[in-house]
């Protein structure tokens, strides 16, 4: 497509200013896997899922309101049925795409119902990601990742009316953390689009720290040395 054409093309599909997106600045943006679908965060402390093609949907969409900060980062569930949102406000929030309060919140380190002291998250959340196809969760904070397992009122036990009935509350908890070398973890990825143990985290320290996510807990990592602190990583794929 000649370089014309491409700019023919964003005219056409651009929204007007009464359809602005946000009201702040855009600084994450997401396709959703079925590709019905573009995640938006941004510092005016909200999230939105809009529906696209925009030129014929005019920005229609979910907005996602709760957090008290700017949000940082927004990833897509591998059903492309839910998204999380992590913030400055030292939270990340778990959200179903079709409504605009979130199923869970996570703002205690420990989990929803935690064995000991409440651990409030102390820094921003600069990074949210479901692992293992949804099964898990994982954030980043500071300089360590945190790995969740989480339960959705009624969805483990769908078969079973009376334990469905039984379950009422969404809740996480708190499976491992690993720790980085470095004061900040930048930006991590990992694959949730089959079963995976590898997250890849960029660091501060100008190294790329490799780790598994599930299973051995045993840490290995290995150092790739940047002229710079690495500020977005990613896995390629086909």
């Amino acid at each position: 497509m000649a370089k014309n054409d491409i700019c023919a093309s964003q005219e056409q599909h651009s929204l007007s200013e009464a359809h602005a997106v946000h009201s702040g600045a855009i600084v994450r943006i997401a396709f959703s896997g079925d590709g019905q679908r573009v995640a938006t965060a941004s510092v005016d402390h909200t999230a939105r899922a809009i529906r696209v093609p925009l030129c014929k949907y005019h920005g229609e969409g979910t907005d996602f309101i709760g957090h008290n900060s700017g949000v940082l980062h927004v990833s897509w569930s591998h059903d492309s049925r839910k998204l999380l949102t992590g913030s400055s406000d030292c939270s990340a929030r778990l959200w179903s795409v079709g409504k605009s309060d979130p199923m869970i919140e996570f703002v205690d380190i420990n989990g929803t119902k935690p064995l000991g002291a409440h651990a409030p998250f102390r820094s921003e959340i600069r990074g949210a990601r479901f692992l293992h196809m949804d099964r898990f969760i994982l954030l980043s904070c500071a300089s360590k990742l945190y790995l969740y397992k989480y339960r959705l009122a009624g969805e483990e036990h769908k078969g079973n009316d009376i334990q469905r009935l039984r379950q009422t509350n969404n809740n996480y908890k708190l499976v491992h953390t690993y720790a980085t070398d470095g004061q900040s973890i930048t930006h991590f990825s990992n694959i949730n689009s089959f079963i995976s143990n590898i997250a890849l985290c960029g660091v501060s320290n100008r190294d790329i720290e490799v780790s598994p996510a599930v299973g051995d807990c045993e840490k290995f990592w290995a150092e790739l040395r940047t002229s710079r602190a690495v500020k977005g990583t990613r896995f390629g794929g086909k």
